[in-house]
């Protein structure tokens, strides 16, 4: 794959250099975009809104002295290159320009670290590692965020290793398997150099409040907010990163997004305790029906049930359409329509599809049944006069008719379910 790497540490940092060796070794193709100085707790700040000028001071390691350019190559090895600004500025670089003259194309997938100390929970949102990853999937390239308690040059080998294991796992035929928009925030605990990189476990985790650190100001250290030991919100979760990771001995693999929206679960409940605010209309969140259901008497001489629904987007859906009757004895309801019959007409009122008694091809019967359960419809019985309509709609009006066979008339409920695997 093609591959920027950046950190926030500066470009001269043992474990970077360590994960761009081992990349290289492993057939990747890397950039190497970094600041030329630690800047640590810089989040996502830009720091591109002028111009980039020499540098001041000589670089951490001592590579490059004071007065070089503000941006060029590190010199450690072709394709590496440095930016005397924030990790967000370095990265950039590393996509828009250096990606570009290379490859004519953006990379593939941007890893930022490992960075040295670990980044987890209420210190995620400060990170200049995370913050670079969170800049990256905003730009819509696939991003993962790696911390590590080790910044040493005997451990760099072991820290990068475990990150390959990571990429590894998302490496589908050259392409990362994460959905759009989602990356990874990627933990590694204190690293023993002498044990191997399969000798650590790995958890699929949570961002949550639990972290090995906080943030306070202190007078006594300096004129900036440092990250220290401070009084943490109680994390309760054990899917917690913070937790997780507690035993020393375990990866956390966090799912990132490139906001700080909550999850639609929780960003639902805040609506709902809110309601008052937003008046008659309350706002839905990705909203999707799941089904719709009507209940009445099919009658003599045509008097039919009729249910309409829509398939909206644009993308085609499986629906499962129902007609109980007989099955509706099971419930106590009287008078049940002993042999209903569906038909399903489109907007242009051409028949789509018809069923009469739901068990009458084995094969579709059984797909009928597994897409029941699944969306949680009660079970028929086996060879029941039921019917039901399992199909693939395009978007659009679609109209249901129920009615008795032999003219026959009784009680029957239509259901109408999003039987698709979203």
């Amino acid at each position: 794959m093609r591959i920027v790497v950046t950190n926030d540490d500066g470009f001269e940092s043992a474990n970077l250099q360590a994960l761009f060796t081992a990349l290289r070794v492993a057939g990747h193709d890397v950039i190497l975009s970094a600041p030329y100085r630690n800047v640590s707790g810089e989040s996502a700040e830009l720091g591109g809104l002028s111009d980039v000028p020499r540098t001041i001071v000589p670089s951490a390691g001592g590579l490059l002295p004071a007065g070089s350019p503000g941006v060029g190559p590190t010199t450690i090895a072709a394709d590496q290159f440095y930016v005397d600004s924030t990790s967000v500025a370095a990265v950039l670089y590393g996509i828009d320009i250096a990606a570009q003259a290379k490859w004519g194309a953006g990379p593939d997938l941007v890893v930022s670290g490992p960075n040295i100390g670990n980044n987890l929970g209420v210190m995620i949102p400060h990170s200049g590692t995370v913050g670079a990853a969170i800049t990256v999937l905003n730009r819509g390239i696939p991003a993962i965020a790696v911390s590590g308690a080790n910044g040493d040059a005997a451990t760099a080998p072991l820290l990068a290793a475990i990150t390959l294991r990571v990429i590894a796992a998302l490496d589908n035929n050259g392409h990362i398997a994460l959905p759009p928009g989602i990356g990874l925030n990627v933990n590694v605990p204190a690293l023993d150099r002498t044990r191997g990189a399969a000798s650590y476990r790995f958890a699929f985790t949570q961002v949550g409040s639990g972290a090995n650190a906080g943030i306070r100001f202190s007078l006594h250290l300096t004129d900036r907010p440092t990250a220290s030991t401070a009084s943490l919100p109680a994390d309760n979760n054990p899917a917690s990163e913070g937790n997780a990771f507690a035993d020393g001995n375990t990866v956390t693999v966090s799912p990132i997004q490139g906001t700080f929206q909550a999850p639609p679960d929780q960003s639902a409940l805040v609506a709902v305790e809110m309601r008052g605010l937003f008046g008659p209309t309350l706002p839905l969140l990705n909203p999707k029906l799941i089904n719709v259901s009507a209940r009445g008497v099919v009658g003599a001489t045509g008097a039919a049930q009729i249910v309409g629904f829509v398939v909206a987007g644009t993308a085609a859906k499986t629906v499962l359409i129902r007609a109980s009757g007989p099955a509706l004895a099971a419930f106590g309801v009287a008078s049940p329509l002993a042999d209903p019959a569906i038909e399903l007409f489109d907007r242009n009122n051409r028949l789509v599809g018809a069923n009469d008694n739901w068990g009458d091809d084995a094969a579709k019967a059984a797909a009928i049944a597994a897409a029941a359960a699944r969306v949680g419809a009660f079970a028929w019985p086996a060879g029941s006069k039921d019917a039901a309509l399992l199909v693939t709609l395009a978007p659009g009006p679609y109209t249901v008719v129920a009615r008795g066979t032999a003219d026959a008339t009784g009680v029957t409920l239509v259901e109408v379910y999003d039987a698709s695997v979203d």
